[in-house]
């Protein structure tokens, strides 16, 4: 995402999340706590997509042009995180998504389909395309509290 801007696309954030999280093996079950039982050990929730999505968010706040999706987007990713309507983020892995899907009536709805279907809500209407490395500020005076999504409750 800072060295490439393909990945500042709402197609490219799609393609890295698909990759580096979910095909990955992300642990989502585990770190979101959404379906604990005894095999599950407290100590193991941990917010770390949250923390990527805040990253995220830090970025588009900096460079407020360089991204194609909004902030919006975060939010929503955010938000089914844990809400479970989509199978993205549910499970720990593809192996246990593929049974589960084979399982379900319906199968288990990608968050991409949602979102691919009403892009128009998550685009950034002040979007220019920018080819340069991004070089953003770690200054704690630059970083800003990510409010739509900490004080949504």
């Amino acid at each position: 995402m800072l060295l490439d801007p393909y990945y500042r696309t709402l197609k490219g954030f799609e393609v890295s999340i698909e990759k580096e999280w979910v095909s990955f093996g992300h642990q989502f079950d585990k770190r979101n706590g959404n379906f604990i039982d005894e095999s599950h050990e407290k100590d193991e929730r941990s917010p770390i997509f949250i923390q990527f999505l805040d990253c995220v968010y830090q970025l588009c706040v900096q460079y407020p042009t360089i991204f194609q999706f909004n902030t919006k987007l975060l939010r929503f990713l955010a938000e089914n995180l844990y809400s479970c309507k989509y199978g993205t983020f549910v499970l720990n892995n593809e192996f246990s998504r593929s049974i589960e899907k084979t399982k379900s009536v319906d199968g288990i709805v990608s968050i991409w389909s949602y979102i691919n279907d009403h892009c128009a809500e998550f685009l950034n209407p002040f979007y220019c395309p920018n080819p340069r490395r991004l070089e953003p500020s770690y200054n704690e005076s630059q970083l800003k509290f990510w409010e739509d999504h900490f004080m949504a409750w």
